[in-house]
């Protein structure tokens, strides 16, 4: 029964990133030719470190990515230092709304130069109260990010 609960979420993300996918890449159906199973998407994007102890996001150490590219099965992200946390939730602009889904980090690839490429694997949507989003987009819209709390040191980048 778990199983089945576990899949049933894991098709809602699904949905939500293939949707950001039909709208991304529209031009390519338009003229019947969707050759692809991943497509580059480059979207500012919330990343918020999912505390595994207390099973909930840290809302107060969220800080701005921006994608690489996505999939039905996965989002990769390009920072400035690697992932410092199993699982984090990513937030993504929606019409009006964001949406936001729990991830999986996957992999963490170096790209040179102090940047990395994060692979991420969503596994279901959550909520976030209205008031942690209002707090989180106040603290990214003014810069007062604490990146420290999630992304760990480069070696060798100042």
């Amino acid at each position: 029964m778990f199983g089945f609960l576990s899949r049933n979420k894991q098709e809602e993300v699904r949905k939500i990133f293939q949707n950001r996918m039909n709208r991304s890449f529209l031009r390519q159906f338009r003229y019947g030719k969707r050759l692809e199973p991943r497509g580059a998407f480059c979207e500012v994007v919330w990343v918020i470190p999912y505390d595994a102890d207390a099973e909930r996001p840290e809302y107060e150490s969220v800080i701005a990515a921006v994608t690489k590219d996505i999939s039905p099965e996965g989002l990769s992200l390009v920072c400035d230092s690697p992932l410092d946390h199993e699982r984090v939730v990513v937030g993504m602009e929606r019409s009006n709304e964001m949406t936001y889904v729990l991830c999986e980090n996957c992999h963490t690839t170096s790209l040179g130069y102090g940047y990395f490429q994060i692979g991420l694997h969503p596994t279901e949507e959550v909520r976030v109260p209205k008031l942690d989003e209002q707090q989180m987009r106040a603290m990214l819209d003014s810069g007062h990010t604490r990146p420290e709390s999630i992304l760990e040191p480069s070696a060798g980048v100042h």
